[in-house]
């Protein structure tokens, strides 16, 4: 844009005036003509865009104040103000009021002005968006005040949008819609955008999987950039590309998932040793496919991760890697990145090397097949893997000395079941139940933990930078809160619980009605764990150092670690120049990455929701026992024994007395009749109601 004068000599006369002007004095002091006034106001506004000067609300302007431009992320929250994540995270992150935005959406890179307060809290005002992060978002469409505006479904994503005009003939208040993002003329407009698609309400299950996808910003569909990239690779492994590589092919090599997994990360292969053991932990070497800022690369990095739902996947990685060529599937030559790990007879580790190797894995087992072959002790499968049953046996040996040490150091064992969803072919669910935890997954997590902490500590220390998993210790507050409901829960006068003897309460808890309940309780006082450049350990497994090596398919962060790991194997200069420099890119991969995890978790936790209100749907009048696993001023909530599904007895549903939540007891109780409801009490309930839209089951009680 061309300019009359330069940004100091506005920023001077600004200056020279001890008070704030309008453009009318600036016009009449300066004796602009039109034509030089209309430049004069274009550069103002770049200005006030840049942070060098301020608009006032009169319109009056001035030199801004001397404070700190930082960059980071915003993080929204539904009741209108936000955050920003910066790099420097021993600061920690800076407040934004609601009206200082400047229609920042949840994600969005963003420069901020930052002064921090007398009690040292650092408060800020977006002054440009860098990065928008998602321009498409889906929402209801509601009308106020000759105005229609769309209020997003996930409500954590961003304030309303409005829509500056609408097709009435098509659509009506109340329709759902996917609305893309305008830009802001100035920091005082709403934040507005254009309705570019109306989205039918689910009336099926598998509709409001789709529904879910749309509602949470989950793209489906690659780019026309990636597919012409992709279309490049070939379709099968040449010799060329196995050189220079350790040949691992004539090892015992296997991988072990759940039946409907696709995409296979990792393989493992274990021999025995004079010292004790040798554990190979084979990982999909995908940065050979998808190098640094290549639009795979790219894309990757802003979908950040994999998202699971019952009948489908929404992939980091294009299928044909996802899928293909990177999947460990049996019986054919695939590229890895080896973890060759020592451990002696007591289970600690002596030794390390990573390496580039090529596989070819024997045999696709699942998790309920390693339990029939281990636990069971199958015939029909031990005769068919025959070749691998010594190796399995040895490996259950290995997982639970693994187990057992890292239980002893303090690691949280949290009781945390999933969900099963069996469905019909129309993918309606027929039945819901948990998903009980095996040997065949011990065993795996036991590797995997392994090989992360190892390939952690080889990252800590040669000093390169990382992207590390951590997960910082819990607040007193929050720990002495939870104490008092579990000492009530477990009916106990024992003393508190600290940090230190989390994991005492956990395994008390085991094999009793209140196993789960703790484990919850629990989960909701610990910080969430997430990426960071900067290595602070990670509490709940009780290691100093760790990072996500193992499944890079799915994981972006996992991605760029293999690609830290092959620098230190080849002593190769690091990505992206200066250490410094990368250590900064390393800190936005972190926080964009922590918060598509994040994203992805509810979204996945939200179809689950969804499905157990359709099967339960059919079961409305019916009558279950079930037992009470939270209490609160809502009501009770109950766990049904016949099926893996939770309802909301909704304290209005309780008609026999006025009942009142009790904090100090944690029960609930009648004021007349001194009936009183704790946790893990046995009820039986009718299903009274069930609202698909909401994906809630509400219960009533059968006297």
């Amino acid at each position: 844009m061309t300019t009359m004068f330069e940004s100091s000599d506005i920023l001077n006369f600004f200056k020279s005036n001890k008070k704030t002007i309008s453009i009318k004095e600036i016009e009449t002091t300066l004796q602009l003509t039109d034509k030089e006034m209309k430049l004069m106001k274009n550069q103002l506004k770049e200005m006030v865009k840049e942070g060098k000067l301020i608009r006032h609300k009169k319109g009056l302007y001035g030199p801004a104040r001397k404070e700190v431009l930082v960059t980071g992320h915003f993080e929204f929250h539904k009741e209108g103000h936000g955050f920003v994540i910066t790099d420097n995270i021993e600061h920690g992150p800076v407040r934004i009021h609601q009206r200082r935005t400047f229609g920042a959406l949840d994600g969005d890179m963003v420069t901020v002005s930052v002064s921090t307060g007398k009690r040292g809290v650092r408060r800020g005002r977006v002054i440009r968006i860098e990065e928008r992060a998602c321009k498409h978002i889906t929402g209801t469409l509601l009308h106020s005040k000759k105005m229609y505006y769309v209020k997003p479904l996930n409500l954590s994503l961003s304030p309303d949008i409005v829509v500056e005009r609408i097709d009435r003939s098509s659509m009506e208040e109340g329709d759902i819609v996917v609305v893309e993002i305008k830009e802001q003329p100035d920091k005082t407009s709403p934040l507005s955008g254009e309705i570019i698609k109306k989205v039918l309400p689910p009336d099926n299950p598998k509709s409001d999987i789709t529904f879910i996808i749309e509602e949470y910003g989950l793209s489906r569909k690659f780019s026309a950039k990636v597919k012409e990239e992709i279309e490049k690779i070939p379709a099968k492994i040449p010799p060329d590309m196995m050189k220079s590589r350790i040949d691992m092919r004539q090892t015992n090599t296997m991988t072990i998932d759940g039946e409907k997994a696709k995409d296979f990360d990792d393989a493992v292969s274990l021999k025995a040793t004079a010292a004790g053991y040798r554990l190979y932990v084979h990982i999909a070497d995908v940065s050979f496919f998808v190098p640094w800022n290549s639009e795979t690369d790219k894309e990757a990095r802003q979908r950040g991760t994999s998202v699971y739902f019952h009948d489908r996947v929404v992939p980091m990685l294009p299928p044909k890697l996802s899928e293909g060529l990177c999947s460990l599937k049996p019986k054919v030559e695939r590229l890895t990145l080896t973890a060759e790990m020592d451990f002696n007879t007591v289970g600690e580790m002596t030794g390390a090397l990573f390496y580039p190797s090529v596989i070819s894995s024997k045999a696709r087992l699942t998790y309920t097949v390693v339990k029939k072959i281990l636990e069971d002790k199958d015939a029909a499968l031990r005769k068919r893997y025959s070749s691998l049953v010594d190796d399995l046996e040895l490996m259950k040996k290995l997982a639970l000395l693994l187990r057992k040490k890292r239980l002893q150091r303090g690691s949280l064992d949290l009781c945390l079941p999933d969900t099963e969803i069996i469905s019909d072919n129309k993918g309606n669910p027929v039945n819901i139940i948990k998903s009980e935890s095996n040997i065949g997954h011990r065993m795996i997590e036991e590797f995997m933990i392994a090989a992360n902490e190892a390939v952690a500590d080889r990252i800590e220390k040669i000093g390169m930078p990382g992207i590390f998993r951590i997960h910082e210790k819990p607040e007193k507050s929050k720990i002495e809160e939870v104490s008092k409901v579990l000492m009530s829960v477990l009916k106990t006068k024992k003393k508190r619980i600290v940090t230190s003897n989390i994991h005492k309460i956990l395994k008390s808890s085991i094999s009793t009605p209140y196993e789960e309940t703790v484990s919850s309780f629990i989960l909701r006082s610990l910080k969430q764990a997430k990426y960071s450049p900067d290595n602070i350990g990670h509490f709940g497994l009780a290691s100093d150092c760790y990072v996500h090596f193992t499944s890079p398919i799915r994981r972006y962060p996992d991605l760029v670690v293999h690609r830290i790991l092959k620098e230190l194997i080849g002593k190769k200069s690091i990505p992206g120049g200066k250490k410094t420099e990368f250590k900064s890119l390393l800190s936005e991969i972190s926080v964009i990455s922590s918060k598509r995890e994040r994203n992805a978790d509810e979204a996945e936790r939200e179809s689950v929701k969804a499905l157990k209100a359709w099967f339960m749907k059919g079961m409305i009048g019916k009558t279950f026992k079930g037992r009470v696993t939270d209490i609160s001023e809502r009501g009770l909530r109950v766990r049904l024994e016949e099926h893996f599904v939770d309802g909301l007895l909704r304290m209005s549903d309780l008609k026999d007395d006025y009942y009142v939540f009790d904090k100090k007891t944690f029960s609930l109780g009648g004021r007349k009749k001194k009936k009183r409801f704790f946790i893990a009490d046995e009820i039986t309930v009718r299903v009274r109601e069930v609202d698909i839209g909401n994906r809630e089951i509400f219960l009533a009680p059968v006297r």
